[in-house]
């Protein structure tokens, strides 16, 4: 065995076993306190950050296509890249990045791009955004000050293994030969041999392309060690993890009973080989997993591995739903937020696992802010006034514009966040919902984080547990909002009136202008669609399969039609 590979199992079992906690704890707060104290400086004078971002940025680029075009060297302020540089959304920059997926070089950035982060298409197709290593180490900004705040906040983390679930798989090559994937592929990825031996879940574990294969050899892996921490992007990826651990429980306790892994699992036979060296006969683990679900009535992380003392997954928008059933899994555990993220940028970084603010990250790259109510007034305005982070008033909701090393130069990210609170100068954010990611038929704008907040007031309110739901809008004589969910088990028809009439109800709380459409007849009374079991479970796996990264899909909460949420839900009967 390489000596490496020996010294590294060492410095595990030490810290896993012997170290104290608070001793972890009182070394990492010092290892990190040059880290957050630079931040917290750099906080109390954020616009004068920012410039120097912003001119960095444009220097460094000044001899590309795009920084030629728009004369970048003669930029000297954020007034004169106001005046110069319009606001651009993807289809404005396409052109140019269609050139650099065929191979020429300098026409967006100035340094070469040997990666394009695809998004995830929640808004249409996925587009190709450049990766620099400028960028990267832009992005790693963000991660930095995220991990100093993650091992602070769970020292425990120690005590086992951190499972976090990625996507991190190169999904293709573009005509002039770079590849493509996600954003998780340049920034979490093990490259080298020894990491990756090291490591307790083999890296191939996550490229296992068929869904139910890679869960359960992850799961498999997971129940024979510790677990400290999850993560995921998206909460929804925790709440399937828990779905499968109970899906394949029986099968997955005679494994770890016997030592072996399932047969069934669609796996190249190396991967099968480093899976099963890892994996011993434990007929007292097995028996322990037998009492819990005897006990329970289902196997839950918090039961199953005692050691967890934390998660970390998107807080914000509409990860609520997911977020409340965590106590039911996880049990009163603390939760770090991710940040604001997105392929494109790192936007925010927490420095606490209250809530899901988190404090714009001004030392990765230059935002501008477009106060939400001028931007819908006037949407197509290349050049909307815009604020720098230290110039925003808490409680009030923004438009982000990114500039970046990334080749995307103030460009509409179209996503809204409101600001609840501030670090030194620097204002905390919250993201609220994507831009125009509503439904409005009758000028209601109902958006993701209203039918969230509304239907899941509703379930709780009616007793009914769901595993999902989307909404969208039947165009009736009079259009009428569907209410379309999964139940968990079969709710008796009164339950489900019930629910239906509390989210009528909430949603009418939760947004004025669908109370007064309501009220004043221009919408109908909503209609219930009860979905078939694991129907959004068989949505997430079709995305999978048509090349999406599992940690990166996001619930379909909003279908601008009905035809859509049928087509994308796969549902074929009518509302009862």
């Amino acid at each position: 065995m390489d000596i490496r590979v020996i010294i590294g199992k060492i410095v595990f079992f030490i810290t896993t076993y012997l170290l104290p906690i608070p001793v972890f704890a009182a070394i990492w707060r010092r290892l990190t306190r040059k880290l957050v104290d630079s931040f917290h400086e750099a906080a109390a004078r954020p616009n004068e950050v920012q410039t120097e971002k912003l001119l960095d940025i444009l220097k460094r680029n000044s001899s590309s296509t795009y920084g030629m075009k728009y004369d970048f060297r003669s930029i000297k302020s954020v007034d004169d890249y106001r005046a110069k540089v319009p606001v651009v959304r993807y289809e404005d920059i396409q052109p140019y990045v269609d050139r650099m997926c065929k191979g020429e070089s300098g026409v967006l950035v100035s340094e070469p791009v040997n990666y394009f982060a695809c998004s995830s298409g929640t808004t249409g197709r996925s587009k190709f955004i450049p990766i620099t290593a400028s960028f990267v180490e832009e992005y790693k900004n963000h991660q930095k000050l995220w991990f100093a705040v993650f091992g602070r906040s769970f020292p425990g983390l120690i005590r086992g293994n951190w499972l976090t679930i990625v996507s991190n798989k190169i999904e293709g090559y573009t005509e002039g030969g770079a590849p493509y994937g996600s954003i998780s592929r340049v920034l979490t990825v093990r490259e080298s041999e020894i990491a990756d031996k090291l490591a307790t879940f083999p890296r191939g574990c996550f490229l296992i392309d068929d869904f139910d294969s890679k869960y359960y050899a992850i799961l498999r892996i997971a129940l024979s060690n510790r677990v400290s921490v999850f993560s995921a992007v998206n909460p929804s990826t925790l709440i399937m993890f828990c779905k499968k651990l109970n899906q394949f429980r029986d099968e997955l306790i005679q494994d770890v009973e016997r030592g072996t892994l399932a047969s069934w699992l669609k796996i190249d036979a190396p991967l099968r080989r480093r899976i099963e060296s890892k994996l011993k006969p434990d007929p007292r683990r097995a028996r322990r997993l037998r009492q819990l679900v005897e006990k329970n009535g289902e196997l839950r992380p918090k039961d199953v591995w005692p050691e967890l003392c934390g998660l970390a997954c998107w807080k914000g928008g509409s990860a609520g739903f997911y977020l409340r059933q965590f106590p039911r899994w996880f049990g009163d555990l603390p939760q770090l937020e991710f940040g604001f993220l997105a392929t494109e940028g790192a936007f925010s970084t927490p420095l606490s696992t209250e809530g899901a603010k988190g404090v714009v990250a001004i030392r990765s790259h230059f935002y501008e802010f477009v106060p939400a109510d001028i931007r819908d007034a006037n949407p197509g305005d290349p050049h909307p006034p815009t604020l720098l982070a230290g110039d925003l008033e808490t409680g009030k909701e923004y438009y982000v514009i990114l500039t970046a090393s990334n080749g995307l130069y103030r460009y509409d990210i179209n996503d809204i966040v409101r600001v609840v609170g501030e670090c030194g100068a620097t204002p905390e954010i919250e993201f609220v919902h994507k831009g125009g990611n509503m439904l409005s038929i009758t000028g209601e704008k109902v958006g993701e984080s209203h039918v969230v907040r509304a239907v899941t007031a509703a379930a709780e309110s009616a007793g009914v547990r769901l595993h999902g739901f989307s909404v969208s809008i039947r165009l009736d004589e009079i259009p009428r909002y569907v209410f379309a969910v999964e139940p968990d088990g079969a709710p008796s028809r009164e339950l489900l009136e019930k629910l239906l009439r509390g989210c009528d109800l909430q949603l009418k709380q939760v947004n004025m202008e669908y109370e007064t459409k309501r009220d004043s007849g221009r919408l109908g009374e909503p209609l219930l669609l009860t979905l078939e079991q694991h129907a959004f479970e068989a949505h997430r796996k079709r995305r999978v399969a048509a090349g999406a990264p599992d940690a990166h899909i996001k619930h379909p909460y909003l279908f601008r039609e009905e035809k859509l949420l049928r087509e994308a839900l796969a549902v074929t009967g009518e509302v009862p």
